[in-house]
């Protein structure tokens, strides 16, 4: 199955959380854009510079205001995003618990259990994590339209000349993408195999403690746990490579325009005001480059995932990941022919004495038992 045709899926499934999370998340992106605004009326206001009609307390209650209103929506925006995750999530491994009990009975499971339970949650949650980087990316890009909107409005070339060392990140942190791609499937593998031996070593402890390989159970697991060690190490080394261009374009982009605009307020065509606005806008618009490139990352990661789940449901494939169906066992319900099970069995009559019907009572023709012999007159004398 198509990886955006999948996320379509995801987001059929719980429509409404979704639409909630982004129309929260697009309005407390937007907000910045907001608040840069305001910082520059507060300095010019306080210079004298270009003419405001609110005052200066005006001014700041609008800033904290209008920063309440960033901090209320943000509530709702984590809220529906971790709750149309996690429902997403649940769903998904109800359908892969259900396409394993749908298999043969005689067939042996696709995967370890080990790896299986690796791959329901490592997996899982990194397919129903993506759908919410639209909304994410949309919000962010309204955002960088906008600032770099008001930025070119009051300054085009200083604009034009921050943003040239951001392409150049991108295109760097892009070549890199490939191999961190790498990383991330040589980190899932050799999670796969630590979790997947602890599942077969704690289903075999007699037979390891019958064969005294105690030693080398714990010698191999010590093997596969520093490998998976390595993987992560250099993964993460290589995400925080990745990441860390944002801060650099950032930092590199304030420099030019601390340059650039002492010469323009020098010559009165920038003022304090506009510098505070540039910069408050170049914290969040500096990352949207890279954040376009770990939007492109993180689709193709997602389709790594989707795939090793598939690897989980063979004969039926990724669609069945999404699929509303009700969890049922495809094994025929063997009759039970032993009884207290199922159906009970016909009251029989029993012929051993004792159970069943009682036997009618016999006479007991020996004296002492049953009816009293009838007493006798004695003849002899004496």
């Amino acid at each position: 199955m198509n990886t955006m045709r999948l996320n379509w899926h995801l987001i059929r499934h719980r429509p409404w959380r979704f639409t909630l999370h982004s129309l929260f998340h697009i309005l407390f992106s937007v907000g910045l854009v907001a608040l840069g605004l305001i910082e520059k009326a507060v300095f010019d206001r306080a210079t004298g510079a270009r003419p405001v009609e609110l005052d200066i307390w005006a001014l700041v209650a609008l800033y904290v205001g209008v920063g309440l209103a960033r901090l209320a929506t943000s509530f709702p925006d984590i809220w529906y995003a971790i709750t149309f995750k996690r429902m997403c999530g649940v769903w998904m491994q109800q359908n892969l618990l259900g396409a394993q009990l749908r298999r043969p009975g005689a067939l042996p499971p696709p995967l370890p259990p080990g790896e299986a339970v690796n791959r329901y949650e490592n997996d899982v949650a990194e397919v129903c994590d993506f759908p919410t980087w639209l909304p994410h990316v949309a919000a962010e890009g309204l955002a960088f339209a906008l600032a770099v909107a008001v930025m070119a409005a009051i300054n085009l070339t200083i604009t034009l000349v921050v943003f040239v060392p951001l392409a150049l990140t991108v295109v760097v942190a892009r070549a890199m993408w490939a191999r961190l791609l790498r990383a991330w499937e040589e980190n899932g593998a050799a999670q796969d195999k630590v979790a997947g031996f602890l599942g077969e070593l704690f289903g075999a402890v007699q037979a390891v403690k019958i064969a005294g390989a105690e030693a080398d159970a714990v010698a191999h697991f010590d093997a596969l746990n520093r490998e998976r060690g390595r993987t992560a190490v250099r993964t993460r080394l290589l995400d925080n490579i990745v990441f860390s261009f944002h801060s650099i374009a950032a930092t590199l982009g304030l420099g030019i325009i601390l340059l650039l605009a002492g010469q323009s307020m020098s010559a009165g065509t920038f003022s304090v005001g506009d510098f505070a606005l540039f910069v408050s806008y170049m914290w969040f618009t500096a990352g949207f480059p890279s954040l376009i490139g770990t939007f492109i990352g993180d689709y193709q990661q997602q389709a790594v995932s989707i795939r090793r789940l598939a690897e989980l449901l063979p004969g039926e494939g990724a669609a069945a990941l999404v699929q509303n169906r009700e969890l049922e066992n495809s094994e025929p319900k063997p009759e039970n022919s032993e009884p207290g099970l199922g159906e009970p069995e016909p009251r029989r009559e029993n012929s051993e004495p004792g159970l069943g019907k009682p036997e009618p009572k016999l006479e007991n023709s020996e004296p002492g038992l049953g009816k009293p012999e009838p007493r006798r007159e004695n003849s002899e004398p004496g």
